[in-house]
C-alpha cells in the first residue's frame, strides 16, 4: 500500500467527492482509507460498453480531482494501457438502454 495520508489530503478528497457531485450523468464517490495511503474512487456512469464505461469514469474522476485543485498528469498513459490490458479492478457492468439500471 501507499504512504499514509495526512489530514490535508483526506480535505482534499473531500473536495473531489464534492466535485463529482456537480459532474452530469455521474454518480461518484470518494473512499480514503488514510493509514493504508488508498483512495477508492467509485463511479455509477451510463455508456454503451465496458470501454465506454472505462472512459466516462476516468474523465469524471480526472475532471473531479482537476476541479478539487489537483494534478493528474501522471495518468496520462492510465487509459491506453488499462482500455489494452483490460488490466483493472472494476464491477462494470451494462444494462439495456431502455431499461433502468
Amino acid at each position: 500500500m501507499g504512504a499514509p495520508f495526512d489530514e490535508a489530503a483526506e480535505a482534499h478528497f473531500d473536495e473531489v467527492a464534492e466535485a463529482f457531485a456537480g459532474l452530469t450523468d455521474v454518480d461518484g464517490d470518494v473512499g480514503v482509507h488514510l493509514k493504508e495511503g488508498r483512495v477508492d474512487l467509485c463511479m455509477t456512469v451510463n455508456a454503451d460498453d465496458r470501454p465506454g464505461a472505462l472512459f466516462k469514469a476516468f474523465v469524471a474522476a480526472r475532471t473531479a480531482v482537476h476541479a478539487a485543485g489537483g494534478g493528474t498528469s501522471e495518468w496520462d498513459s492510465w487509459l491506453p494501457t488499462l482500455l489494452d490490458a483490460d488490466d483493472y479492478r472494476s464491477s462494470v457492468s451494462l444494462s439495456h438502454k431502455d431499461c433502468p439500471a
